[in-house]
């Protein structure tokens, strides 16, 4: 379905949280859709011909067809359990510092690890911006070099790295070079985790949708148990979905 209106697998997750912030009631989402075009199409009217402008309008008019098509499966709604604590899970925004005893201990191979991969580059590079910086002559081409060598010579800041930075390195780490993009990275991070010891990452809610700050959701490496499973259009008005999607109890479930 996602192809049929040329829609990338982001627009549809996009499209997902949306329709599960409105209990799957398709309406308020298309609403904000058609405002967002007529904003796009009044800064065309003022002259913004760019194309990124261009593009979020058909984008949104190819979104509202999606939603708007009979074919389209409505889903259901999980609610479901995870046997792990939180402290099992890597805190997305929260620095090397801040997470768990759990988390620290385990990621500390790969940290090790990484720290040797990351110097031993640093090195080579710190190499030849002092080649570089002995031929260079005065100016704006010589003081980027001096910043270089400044930035290649210092040791990586391990405890001010975010959770997200060290769950995209786990890619790193499993391939012995960066992954080609998020696409390939990801999977490999998160089975490379897993298979650590990690249960998952976090988030705080509020930081996609401000209504629901405070609260934390849970993505999990490892399958969950399934309670239950509602259909989409028996939870209109239940308030299921917020306690499931929001994940606001602290003891792991």
């Amino acid at each position: 379905m996602l192809k049929k209106y040329k829609l990338s697998q982001d627009h549809g997750s996009n499209l997902g949280i949306d329709l599960a912030n409105s209990r799957g009631d398709p309406r308020p989402v298309i609403e904000d859709l058609q405002d967002h075009i007529e904003s796009l199409k009044a800064q065309q009217a003022q002259g913004d011909t760019s194309t990124m402008v261009s593009s979020q309008i058909r984008n949104s008019q190819n979104m509202i067809r999606y939603l708007n098509d009979p074919n389209r499966f409505k889903g259901h709604m999980y609610q479901f359990a995870i046997d792990r604590p939180p402290e099992h899970f890597i805190d997305w925004d929260k620095p090397l510092s801040q997470q768990s005893d759990y988390v620290k201990d385990k990621l500390q191979p790969m940290v090790e690890s990484m720290d040797k991969r990351i110097m031993a580059a640093r090195t080579h590079l710190l190499g030849r911006a002092k080649e570089r910086l002995a031929k260079a002559p005065p100016g704006s081409v010589n003081q980027r070099l001096e910043a270089d060598i400044k930035r290649y010579s210092q040791p990586v800041d391990w405890e001010n790295t975010p959770g997200k930075k060290l769950y995209e390195m786990a890619a790193h780490e499993a391939l012995g070079t960066p992954p080609l993009n998020m696409e390939q990275g990801y999977p490999i991070s998160s089975q490379y985790l897993r298979n650590k010891g990690i249960a998952g990452v976090k988030y705080e809610s509020g930081t996609i949708h401000k209504q629901h700050q405070g609260q934390t959701n849970y993505a999990t490496f490892e399958a969950p148990r399934i309670l239950k499973r509602y259909a989409i259009p028996g939870m209109l008005g239940a308030g299921v979905a917020g306690t499931a999607l929001a994940g606001k109890g602290e003891n792991g479930s």
